[in-house]
């Protein structure tokens, strides 16, 4: 009687241990890859539980998710809380690898709003983007030029340019299309979009403009430059008939929107009924 009483809780624990250790499992994330370092991002700042162990005193929320624990000595935090803010940091691992890791926020400023963003479509590229209000652009043929207000060096400029083939950097997609993003400074980098025979070129310097004088404010202009580029969308993936253009030779010309060729080039008409062409080399 004793043997069974025994065997009887015996199993009862063994049971107990299982659920236990099942439950623990369902908890547990799947394995994510972090790149530490500089970093910044968007999202929703949450006011976290109080820790003796783990570091952070806030969460950056992102689709509804917790994607970093913040923390910071020189931004207060508690004056971004519940409000979608663009913020700038090292990236550190936590104090466990169980727990995410942690942004060391250095620069944070308050997301845009709708009133706040401008929307551009610019049919000699072939896309529409959104860039915030106080970025002044300008359409030149096949070139778009952004700038701070104010400011004469250009902050953004993109254009076409001929070929298929991407420079080495860190792939990325954008609109499903192979992207590769070279740095080329500090905060300044080039973004090269492949779509079909064609590479859209993006050359962002926030250096070049005069008002920005701390690596914080660069910072702030990278993090509106990524959402930019997020906000690309090419206008032949709406059905709509676009002429891409660029500066090099082979580059298409004419057509209804009357594309012009760069200097020391002429449009050779390839097609009679829409008289479109390709530039070539005088």
């Amino acid at each position: 009687m004793v043997y069974t009483v025994r065997m009887i809780r015996l199993s009862f624990l063994l049971a107990c241990s299982c659920f236990l250790f099942l439950i623990s499992a369902c908890k547990q994330s799947p394995t994510t890859t972090y790149v530490y370092g500089p970093t910044t991002a968007t999202g929703t700042i949450v006011r976290a539980d109080v820790s003796l162990v783990r570091r952070g005193t806030h969460t950056l929320m992102m689709n509804d998710s917790s994607i970093y624990f913040l923390e910071s000595k020189t931004v207060d935090l508690r004056s971004f809380e519940g409000q979608t803010v663009v913020i700038s940091g090292m990236l550190e691992p936590n104090s466990t690898d169980q727990e995410l890791p942690v942004l060391v926020v250095s620069a944070a400023q308050r997301g845009v709003g709708k009133e706040d963003v401008r929307t551009w479509e610019i049919p000699t590229l072939g896309i529409r983007l959104s860039s915030p209000a106080n970025w002044a652009g300008t359409i030149r043929n096949a070139t778009a030029i952004f700038s701070l207000i104010g400011e004469e060096e250009p902050l953004l400029t993109i254009e076409w340019s001929s070929g298929s083939v991407l420079p080495s950097g860190t792939p990325l997609y954008i609109r499903n299309r192979r992207t590769v993003e070279v740095s080329s400074g500090t905060l300044s980098k080039d973004v090269f979009i492949l779509d079909s025979d064609m590479i859209l070129k993006l050359h962002f310097d926030p250096t070049s403009q005069q008002r920005v004088r701390t690596l914080e404010e660069g910072e702030i202009l990278a993090g509106e430059f990524e959402a930019l580029l997020s906000s690309i969308t090419f206008l032949a993936d709406e059905g709509a008939s676009v002429i891409r253009t660029g500066s090099g030779s082979g580059s298409p010309c004419g057509g209804p929107a009357g594309i012009l060729c760069g200097a020391g080039s002429y449009c050779e008409i390839v097609d009679t009924v829409n008289q479109v062409g390709k530039c070539k080399q005088r």
